[in-house]
């Protein structure tokens, strides 16, 4: 019969560790180069009903996979491989456009008559240093290649030429074909996202939530009116969705105005957060991505997470402790266990956020007492997690439900 096969980057050991919990699945991240590391081939191994799996095409061509699942992006020939096998696909497909290229986003929104961010693209960094040059207060995005860059905000060219040479070094001679996003600032009150699930082409119990970048999120099922007009606008992207194939998580960032809504950004894979306690709290996850059901959250109507963080992981291996009976509360990425302790692997990328604490429930307080208390009872040399960031997502949220 096979068993369901999740191929990744490393960063979504969690979803192995989720479903692993009611059935057996098979687990590949990427590896291959012409000098593989052990470290590379470590996520996911060891978590109890997880195989792991380094040949993924020989896995499906064996009969050996019943389903396929990416969670992330830029896999699209292993989705393609699986459809040709004719092997039901959990993935994004060509949908991930929608993310990996900014342009083709704007292009979009403009064609479906939604309002379009003030921005322009300029290929190659001298064309971009020659740009900014007398520009202030912009924002600097790159489309495909994220590991570049994160988004950056440009004050002026007195404060932000170091890091613009900096940048320049770090690309090198491929810096001159790279296409930068440089875009106004849009003046609205907060940020605020739609969380959820696109499967044939319908949206699965949406999620309104505000994060706190690479610190946090709040989220609260959709219910009021004032939230419609945020989850109209994102019906817009379902003919699409529909016709590229999209089965997988969808997030969209949006920032509303009285009279309009701008949609920033869209997030076609596991979201970071708040992918964590959308797996955590929904007791019929796996029938989600292997069923296409609708997640149940019980009586659950707010979400929380406190991403987790430590310097050491950039380069090094970081052991993770925590208290066993609080484990169904932990997101970890790039994570395996061996001699029943729980690693994080470094990743190539060196990102310092190695995890989540999740939290839900049928109030504020309830969710958020629930991933603080998980946060704090973490062990990890060098941890650090914002204490105070869910009070800072109530605030963002406070600033939305003002507007109206």
């Amino acid at each position: 019969m096979g068993i369901p096969l999740i191929i990744d980057n490393g960063l979504y050991t969690n979803l192995a560790a989720r479903m692993a919990r009611d059935t057996e699945v098979a687990y590949f991240s990427s590896w291959g180069n012409a000098f593989p590391t052990s470290r590379e081939v470590a996520p996911a191994t060891g978590i109890p009903n997880v195989e792991r799996v380094n040949d993924p095409i020989r896995f499906m061509v064996d009969g050996n996979a019943s389903q396929v699942i990416v969670p992330d992006l830029y896999l699209d020939d292993y989705e393609a491989v699986a459809r040709q096998l004719e092997l039901p696909v959990f993935g994004s497909n060509g949908g991930n456009r929608l993310e990996t290229d900014r342009a083709f986003l704007h292009d979009f929104l403009a064609e479906h008559g939604l309002p379009v961010p003030e921005a322009i693209e300029v290929e190659g960094i001298s064309a971009l240093a020659d740009y900014l040059k007398d520009k202030k207060d912009k924002y600097v995005k790159v489309s495909v290649f994220r590991g570049d860059m994160e988004t950056a905000h440009w004050t002026d060219w007195d404060a932000m030429q170091p890091w613009l040479n900096r940048l320049k070094v770090r690309l090198g001679p491929t810096g001159e074909t790279i296409r930068f996003i440089v875009q106004d600032p849009i003046e609205s009150v907060c940020e605020v996202g739609i969380d959820t699930y696109c499967i044939d082409g319908a949206f699965l119990s949406p999620i309104l939530g505000w994060e706190m970048k690479d610190s946090g999120y709040l989220g609260t099922t959709l219910g009021n009116p004032n939230q419609r007009d945020l989850f109209r606008a994102a019906t817009t992207f379902l003919p699409f969705l529909k016709e590229a194939s999209y089965c997988n998580f969808f997030c969209l960032e949006m920032r509303p105005m009285e009279n309009r809504i701008y949609i920033t950004d869209a997030t076609c894979r596991v979201p970071s957060p708040p992918g964590s306690v959308m797996m955590a709290a929904a007791s019929n996850f796996t029938d989600v991505i292997l069923k296409g059901a609708n997640p149940d959250y019980g009586d659950a109507t707010h979400f929380c997470e406190i991403v987790l963080k430590s310097d050491e992981v950039r380069k090094d291996w970081l052991r993770v402790d925590f208290p066993d009976s609080l484990k169904d509360r932990y997101g970890f990425h790039n994570h395996c266990i061996i001699d029943g302790k729980t690693w994080i692997a470094p990743h190539d990328s060196e990102m310092v956020e190695f995890g989540s604490a999740c939290g839900w429930g049928a109030s504020l307080d309830d969710a958020a007492g629930m991933a603080k208390e998980a946060a704090e009872a973490v062990e990890a040399d060098g941890l650090r997690f914002d204490s105070d960031v869910l009070s800072k997502a109530k605030a963002e949220m406070e600033k939305f439900d003002g507007m109206f």
